[in-house]
């Protein structure tokens, strides 16, 4: 046992069993649970290379706890589990960097469940909720797989009318790269410690360099930084132990206190030897910010992070490779009596180097929240609206506006795609309303550029929906009035609408769709709206534009969504042989012609694309997946590739003689992976192929692949499209009623490989159908020439579908940092309330509150 004075089990085997007896009636009334027990372990991970990255769990299962009036308390059995990973991280393999953004979660309810990527929700919750947020901590543009940063530091600020119950610090690894693993550990691990601000402080003060004061470029205003040098930062703990939960308690907050700003610093581990990276001779011991904060403890706006002279504290300053978690994350309440809105926002400050070598940093909050505003798309504020019931002014309305079917990619973001949607539209007379809001209800919905309106969703028009222009205010938008068939709203309740939408290929990458309301009253309020307003805030004004008729200086209320239309892949493909999509019968010995045709569908250019051809030979496999590809005889070109003339400048045509060669690192060298997708990986025995250019073929009959590749500094403009034309020969000694098939595939603007169906060649019986015997030639009428007939042979359609290798995609990573070792010891902690839970690396605490009158 972990603790001398835990209880000790009995063991059969791998089975643990305990036996507590329960406390007296009294004891069990004096104390908030009837039962808690520290049954922490110790447990040794076996010293066995076979178990790296293999998953080991625990079980935790009660049997039996009664209490005094016979009725049995058996809940579900829990599983605790653990991943083990390599002793030697210097043996794990190699790695090269994507990126991934940094995101902010917001609450989803009052319950302290997380909102998903991209979401905000904004619940309506009371003063007695907990409310969850979280973050995603990534090395950003700073995506070295190689080279640690220089400095990072995390930013975390507090509506001072909210108060930290608990922190989860978070499970690091290394983000995912191409080629690279998902979810590999750390070679170091991460090291950070927890600083705060609290109201009272006063130190947000102009920021200068070189004493001339900073000045934000877009919007003119100084820049409010928090200069490195005033070290005015109380750290509470130096070294955050990962993976836990920690309470207010564990993070020495003081109750008496309210923070406004939570600052994350990374450092190397106490006692790590770090080099002067000016002069390598110089050392310094890192002490892990059990001093405080070193003098510099972040780059300024400039990059500068105190690296001068004898003063080498700066190297106190350290983020490893490649760092990512997807949960450092926090429960919190709210201060009792507060009504309205409360926001948490972020931003990162980082100093490293790109998965190219180059340097980069981000160093204030206004270049995070202006400069930067891509990369931080999914990391606004987060907000939350508190209400109270029994007060309030005469009604407080909402309204919102939403597409009802998003597509999920592999990282879990939700994204707008092509196709027939719906469209939800609502009013909400939120909780603090006093009174019912009367009708008429009507909403006026301004869709997007290229989203068409269709219908009401049973096919009839009018009755819901109505559109009343598809070019609104020559804006290229369709204006959609919407009728609710509600007379009233009572306080806390909604009503909502559908109504049917086609969304085009045309739609923008960030499209916006808004909502105008009406009710029947003028009398009416909102709810209020703390710091920067964003789009989905509810929001009253004048209806300037006179959009239900009833004049300029009627009251409304409106808001709207903002949205991402994924373009990453906007290559349309096909191949024809024979100019057929399917299979075709062919004679030994004959030649056949293939066609592949590329169009740019989107309207963006294309900045890279790379397409790869294997030839069918016997063996050979599909690109994407490595399955057996079935072809039965070998084919060969009959000369080089056509390709338009005014492609020759644009792309570089090269031909393999390997059937195999390999694609991984080739084919997706561009592509930018989502989290948990797959990776495109080589096929067993697959070679480092030689390409070669045209020219340098001797023999087209031994070419068995080729590849066409965008030249750099070269765009595929919307719309522009390309034919690749080739011959192949069908061998002379083919045998009948055998196939060979050829597929390709490419990857354009960072998407993910994509190969399409695979079409064939069959061999058909050389020997004809027998000719009819003609008639004798009549006089002075011309005679039948050689002509058997035609010879009409059906289509086999023999399509294999082989779709695109997609995996599938979610938030979260598979964290592999800090896992146990081969040979490592680790200990088991559990808290058990009523018998045991045995949960690896895990503290878990299960209470059974007092239940009057009882006993176990």
């Amino acid at each position: 046992m972990a603790n001398s004075s835990s209880p000790t089990p009995t063991v059969d085997g791998n089975a643990l069993k305990w036996e507590i007896t329960a406390p007296s009636i009294q004891e069990q009334m004096n104390n908030s649970s009837f039962l808690e027990k520290d049954l922490s372990l110790k447990l040794k991970v076996k010293d066995d290379k076979n178990n790296v990255f293999k998953d080991a769990t625990n079980t935790l299962k009660i049997t039996k706890a009664t209490f005094n009036d016979g009725e049995d308390f058996l809940p579900n059995s829990i599983d605790g589990k653990i991943t083990i990973s390599q002793s030697d991280a210097d043996k794990l393999p190699p790695q090269t960097g994507s990126y991934y953004n940094p995101e902010h979660f917001g609450p989803k309810d009052g319950e302290g469940n997380l909102a998903g990527v991209k979401e905000y929700v904004d619940p309506q919750v009371t003063d007695d909720a907990t409310l969850a947020f979280g973050m995603r901590v990534s090395s950003m543009y700073t995506n070295s797989q190689e080279e640690d940063l220089k400095a990072y530091t995390v930013h975390y600020k507090v509506d001072p009318n909210l108060k930290i119950k608990k922190f989860y610090s978070g499970d690091f690894n290394m983000s995912t790269g191409k080629g690279g693993v998902v979810g590999k550990p750390l070679k170091n691990l991460s090291h950070y410690s927890f600083n705060v601000r609290y109201t009272d402080d006063s130190d947000d003060v102009p920021s200068k360099i070189s004493g001339t004061e900073v000045v934000n470029p877009i919007t003119g205003d100084p820049v409010i930084y928090q200069d490195a040098h005033k070290n005015n930062w109380h750290t509470l703990v130096a070294d955050v132990p990962l993976g836990k939960w920690l309470t207010a308690k564990d993070l020495n907050i003081p109750e008496n206190k309210t923070i406004k700003e939570i600052m994350l610093h990374f450092h190397p581990a106490k006692g790590t030897v770090r080099h002067d990276i000016f002069n390598k001779d110089k050392t310094y011991i890192a002490t892990g910010d059990e001093n405080g904060l070193p003098d510099y403890y972040e780059a300024d706006p400039t990059g500068y992070y105190g690296q001068q002279g004898s003063d080498l504290s700066y190297l106190e300053n350290w983020a490893p490779a490649g760092m990512y978690s997807n949960n450092v994350d926090f429960k919190m309440g709210i201060k009792k009596g507060y009504i309205g809105q409360v926001k948490n926002s972020m931003y990162i400050n980082n100093y490293g180097t790109t998965a190219k070598g180059k340097g980069f940093w981000l160093g204030s909050e206004y270049e995070w929240n202006d400069k930067y505003s891509a990369m931080i798309a999914g990391a606004q504020a987060q907000t939350a609206e508190v209400v109270k019931a029994v007060t309030g002014i005469n009604r407080v309305l909402k309204t919102s506006v939403a597409f009802d079917y998003l597509s999920e990619l592999p990282d879990g973001q939700k994204v707008l795609s092509p196709g027939e949607n719906s469209v939800t539209t609502s009013i909400d007379n939120t909780q603090t309303s006093k009174n019912s809001a009367p009708g008429p209800m009507i909403s006026y919905v301004l869709l997007p550029k290229s989203v068409q309106y269709i219908g009401d969703i049973d096919g009839t028009n009018g009755k819901v929906s109505q559109l009343l222009s598809d070019n609104y205010q020559g804006s290229g938008q369709s204006l959609v009035k919407v009728n609710y068939s509600s007379d009233n709203i009572q306080p806390n309740k909604n009503i909502s609408q559908q109504f049917k939408v086609n969304v085009t290929d045309g739609v923008s990458t960030d499209p916006e769709i808004k909502v105008y309301s009406f009710i029947g009253s003028d009398d009416f309020s909102v709810p209020d709206i703390k710091g920067t307003p964003v789009i989905t805030d509810t929001k009253k004004d004048v209806d300037k534009d006179n959009l239900n008729g009833n004049g300029t200086d009627k009251p409304m209320f409106y808001s709207g969504r903002d949205y991402h239309f994924d373009k990453a892949n906007a290559l349309s493909v096909s191949e024809t042989v024979e100019k057929q999509a399917e299979t075709v019968k062919k004679v030994a010995g004959d030649k056949v012609n293939y066609q592949l045709q590329l169009t740019n569908t989107s309207e963006d250019d294309l900045n890279n694309m790379i397409l790869m051809d294997t030839l069918p030979s016997v063996g050979d496999l599909s690109i994407t997946t490595n399955e057996d590809r079935g072809s039965q005889f070998d084919m060969s070109l009959t000369g080089p590739i056509n390709i338009p003339k005014s492609w020759e400048d644009k792309v570089n045509v090269e031909y393999t003689t390997s059937s195999n060669p390999k694609k991984s690192g080739i084919l997706d060298k561009d592509t930018i992976y989502p989290s948990t997708a797959q990776k495109l990986e080589d096929a067993q025995g697959a070679e480092d192929a030689t390409w070669v250019s045209a020219k340098d073929v001797t023999d087209w009959t031994k070419i068995k692949a080729f590849k066409i590749e965008l030249k750099d500094k070269t765009t595929w403009v919307s719309g522009a499209d390309m034919a690749i034309n080739f011959g192949m020969k069908v061998p002379e000694d083919a045998e009948a009623k055998t196939t060979a098939y050829n597929s390709f595939a490419f990857a354009s603007n960072a998407s993910q490989v994509i190969e399409p169906y695979r079409l064939g060649v069959e061999i058909k019986d050389p020997v004809g159908p027998k000719q009819i015997p003609t008639l004798p030639v009549k006089p002075n009428q011309p005679g039948n020439k050689d002509n058997p007939g035609s010879n009409t042979e059906d289509n086999n359609n023999s399509k294999t579908d082989k779709g695109s290798n997609n995996g599938n995609r979610g938030t979260n990573v598979s964290n592999y940092n800090n896992l146990p070792r081969t040979g490592e010891n680790i200990r088991n902690t559990s808290i058990l309330t009523i018998v045991g839970l045995l949960l690896i690396t895990v503290t878990e605490y299960f209470v059974i509150k007092n239940k009057k009158n009882r006993n176990i």
